[in-house]
């Protein structure tokens, strides 16, 4: 009986853990998974990237990717709001919105696109193919505001979580500079996607593959110790 009440304490910081360490892993994935299909240039391109096993598996990656790391989020909040609970608050609360706005990003774009309406395309007329290219279309100009969005939630997420870990001290307080250093990276991203000087790409281009994993996996090493 004296084991119970911190039982579920340690099993839940543990089960964050290796969410994060596994969201290292599907971050390596989205990153390189692109160099093993054919980058589309139309919509016949896309029609045929829906039997590609690469493609599918990175696009099913894409949509398991939020839910780890936000499982992992709910961890670093879990020790951030001993330090100040209305800064973990808001951190917590941006990943919610990037997670949901990520997950909802590629669930339509793997049914309602993919399953959808170029899975129609082979079988469609004239009329039909024109339709399905007009809605193709339209989504992926949702899908660069989705993107916006998801990357503001991601921004205001780590930058909170960071500043929140900040007041803490020893190995916590050097997690938070890191959630700091992935909202920089955040910064650079929105400069280079949204129309930010040419140096930022570069930068983007660099830091994001030398950050990204390695601040996924040492947050999920750090979180298994806590428990």
């Amino acid at each position: 009986m004296t084991d119970a009440p911190t039982a579920r304490p340690r099993a839940g910081f543990r089960l964050a853990a290796v969410a994060s360490m596994l969201s290292a892993l599907t971050t390596l994935v989205l990153m390189i998974g692109p160099a093993f299909y054919p980058q589309p240039s139309g919509i016949e391109d896309r029609v045929a990237l829906q039997s590609d096993p690469w493609f599918r598996l990175r696009a099913w990656t894409y949509y398991a990717h939020p839910f780890l790391v936000f499982a992992a989020a709910l961890g670093v909040w879990r020790v951030a709001r001993r330090s100040d609970d209305g800064l973990a608050l808001l951190g917590v609360s941006g990943f919610a919105v990037w997670a949901y706005t990520e997950a909802l990003q590629q669930a339509l774009a793997n049914v309602a696109v993919g399953w959808n309406w170029l899975a129609a395309w082979p079988a469609a007329d004239a009329a039909g193919r024109e339709a399905i290219a007009e809605c193709t279309a339209m989504f992926f100009g949702l899908w660069d505001g989705l993107y916006f969005l998801l990357l503001t939630g991601f921004l205001l997420g780590n930058l909170f979580l960071g500043l929140a870990l900040l007041r803490a001290r020893g190995v916590d307080r050097a997690v938070g500079w890191l959630l700091l250093a992935v909202a920089a990276l955040a910064v650079v991203t929105f400069l280079a996607g949204y129309g930010g000087p040419a140096w930022a790409g570069a930068v983007a281009a660099v830091a994001y593959p030398a950050i990204q994993p390695a601040a996924r996996l040492l947050i999920g090493v750090w979180l298994w110790r806590r428990a």
